[in-house]
């Protein structure tokens, strides 16, 4: 009786461990399962940072987003996304860079014009042909330093690009302006941007008001009411509905100047 009794509790014992051992394996491949779950969710997170738009990961990690380092003397072509031409603080065009103002961006601001001056508004009825278009390199040496002359280098920097940053060199930007040769609204304390005829309208001759003062910390400027940017009338109407910078419509780095002097 004795023996029998030994031999029970011998495969009782052998069982338990065969059991334990189960559920040993059992628990491991749990215990990896939630380690991958887990893996990839932050994957997940890491992609959705870097994709969805994680404002505070592209200020951290430029070297995504087109940044350079270069110069208006080392560039050989304008930095592009999907074909539009970036020209700001952290993206130079080639110093020797002259394509002259676009035809077409041209025909659309004079189309543009003329509908203003048929609104009736009490702002946009006043503009006349006389814009600003096309800057050279050169020309706009002499732009920058005498802003520099007339308010310091600070005053200079916050509404007038350095030669080599204008977007005016791009042939695609303009400065507008009314009766008497005055930047449209310029002197305007009134201005509001969702109430302005130009502002709300430009989209549909395919420009977007660039600049404007909550955006500073993106284009580098403050804001600008005459200042157009021709990108044609889709995507520009993309990115008046975002109502977004042109930097954060695109999710490149904007800002200051990464080198300054």
């Amino acid at each position: 009786m004795a023996k029998i009794s030994k031999n029970i509790n011998y495969k009782t014992i052998i069982l338990s461990i065969t059991i334990l051992g189960l559920l040993a394996g059992g628990s491991f491949a749990s215990w990896q399962n939630y380690n991958k779950d887990k893996q990839i969710k932050i994957l997940e997170k890491q992609i959705n940072d870097i994709y969805a738009g994680s404002q505070q990961y592209s200020k951290d990690h430029p070297q995504f987003l087109g940044e350079t380092s270069q110069t208006p003397e080392t560039m050989k072509e304008p930095f592009s996304i999907n074909g539009i031409i970036i020209a700001d603080k952290k993206h130079p065009l080639p110093k020797d860079y002259n394509p002259g103002e676009n035809p077409e961006a041209v025909k659309q601001l004079k189309k543009l014009i003329e509908a203003g001056q048929k609104s009736g508004d009490k702002y946009a009825s006043h503009l006349v042909y006389d814009y600003s278009g096309f800057r050279s390199y050169d020309y706009q040496i002499g732009v920058y330093n005498e802003y520099i002359a007339q308010s310091g280098q600070q005053f200079a920097d916050d509404f007038s690009a350095r030669p080599g940053y204008s977007e005016h060199q791009t042939g695609l930007a303009f400065d507008l302006r009314v009766t008497g040769s005055i930047l449209y609204r310029g002197d305007d304390k009134t201005y509001d941007y969702y109430n302005d005829w130009v502002a709300q309208n430009a989209h549909n001759f395919g420009f977007i008001v660039r600049y404007r003062d909550q955006w500073q910390n993106s284009t580098g400027y403050k804001g600008e009411p005459w200042h157009l940017r021709y990108l044609g009338q889709t995507l520009a109407t993309d990115v008046f509905k975002s109502d977004k910078p042109l930097e954060d419509y695109l999710a490149i780095s904007g800002g200051n100047y990464t080198k300054t002097f």
